[in-house]
């Protein structure tokens, strides 16, 4: 019974520290989250890294950081997204309305009109339709 004792608890003071090591260490070591940066995230990295002469781990753990920013921005703007889609939408149909009658000529309209409805491979081109 003794020597039981002798040896467990050296063992359970090793568990402890592993297990207080493995949960420090954990966070630095974990693999960032998948997937590439958005092109305005790595700019900023880059330059952050450059101007501020960050070593490599400063680097890892900024890119870490950004990706779960990132995370988090995409799922506001999905959230945002949902809300605004009518507005959107409006948007869209009024500035689609202004294009094709401020800025294309006749042809183009109707060429932009089929292309709306799915036509686009039955659509006339204006040279085609235009007398030669």
């Amino acid at each position: 019974m003794r020597q039981l004792s002798r040896v467990f608890l050296p063992a359970l003071l090793t568990f402890g520290a592993g297990l207080f090591a493995g949960l420090m260490l954990a966070p630095r070591l974990s693999p960032p989250p998948s997937g590439i940066l958005d092109s305005d995230l790595l700019a900023w990295e880059e330059s952050m890294s450059i101007n501020l002469e960050l070593d490599r781990e400063q680097r890892a753990d900024m890119r870490v950081l950004l990706a779960y920013y990132q995370r988090e921005r995409d799922k506001l703007f999905a959230a945002q997204r949902n809300e605004v889609e009518p507005q959107l939408a409006d948007l869209d149909k009024r500035f689609e309305g202004l294009i094709r009658d401020r800025v294309l000529t006749p042809g183009q309209r109707d060429r932009i009109i089929a292309m709306v409805v799915g036509d686009y491979a039955d659509a006339p081109f204006p040279s085609e339709v235009a007398p030669r």
